[in-house]
């Protein structure tokens, strides 16, 4: 028996999560820091030659973030109001002319979040679902890992209809509050999107089941499950009708090569989006984008 096995035994996991961050991360943290240092000082001596280089020499000249471009300081310097709804006790940003509602949170953190949802689909980040959003026009978006629900938003007047699936309840009454305008035109799903149905677990064949929409858009962001999400809506691609959409690739670091193989099995073309993510200690694509083959 190893000692791994032996501390996960003896140690409740409960204290083991405390003493990492308390100091594991901490020294992964500094780690990084140091290499992401030396990066800089070599690429500051010899010429940066690929796009990796230059996202290496970024975050070691100015700080370890998820996209390491100058357009993030761009998106930092933003001068951006919060404010609070009194009656439903949410805080909101306006977006487009749109309130935009967040959980339950200070504002300092609502309007960090809200600068980086506006980072992401910065049509030069990696994190960009879409380079138009008229090209949604006429089509039924699923938006697997809805959150906040700010792409849905961008999208709500191009598209016929939203499936918003998110199973973070603290995110339910902001997504209601947000598209109450437009409250026709949605449906919040309570579930998680998975490669089985059980309980809280939906697969997206069996919430379609044979009324499949023409004409869908399938955006994922699950934090690393999308591949299963995948495998459960193998009857989606089989039957329906002009499917494309955007998953995000960069929460494992095999991702990009699982979901593209994925993707292209069920006769999709399939691209990436430019640049790359800083995320799990690597660079990483940050979205694969896919089209039904003609």
């Amino acid at each position: 028996m190893n000692l791994t096995r032996i501390y996960r035994q003896i140690v409740p996991e409960k204290i083991r999560k405390s003493l990492y961050k308390a100091f594991v991360k901490q020294l992964l943290d500094i780690s990084d820091f140091i290499k992401y240092k030396g990066y800089y000082l070599f690429f500051s001596v010899f010429t940066p030659k690929t796009e990796k280089n230059e996202c290496n020499y970024f975050l070691g000249k100015y700080s370890i973030v998820n996209y390491p471009y100058p357009y993030y300081f761009e998106y930092m310097k933003k001068d951006i109001k919060c404010y609070t709804d009194l009656e439903k006790n949410l805080p909101y940003v306006i977006h487009n002319n749109r309130k935009l509602y967040f959980k339950k949170m200070s504002e300092a953190r609502v309007l960090e979040a809200y600068k980086m949802l506006l980072m992401e689909q910065d049509l030069r980040s990696a994190h960009c679902y879409v380079d138009n959003y008229e090209t949604l026009k006429g089509k039924t978006i699923l938006d697997v890992g809805a959150a906040e629900g700010i792409f849905s938003l961008n999208a709500i007047d191009f598209v016929d209809h939203i499936y918003l699936f998110e199973c973070e309840k603290d995110w339910i009454e902001p997504l209601r509050a947000t598209f109450e305008p437009v409250k026709d035109k949605i449906t919040i799903v309570e579930k998680y999107v998975s490669d089985t149905s059980d309980g809280e677990m939906i697969t997206l064949d069996n919430f379609f089941g044979t009324k499949i929409p023409d004409n869908l858009f399938v955006k994922m962001d699950i934090e690393g499950f999308e591949r299963k999400a995948l495998k459960g809506c193998e009857n989606l691609f089989l039957n329906g009708r002009n499917i494309s959409g955007a998953i995000c690739t960069y929460h494992r670091d095999d991702d990009e090569k699982v979901i593209t193989s994925i993707l292209k099995s069920r006769k999709s073309n399939v691209t990436k989006t430019n640049g790359y993510i800083y995320n799990e200690r690597s660079l990483r694509t940050g979205v694969v984008r896919f089209q039904p083959l003609i």
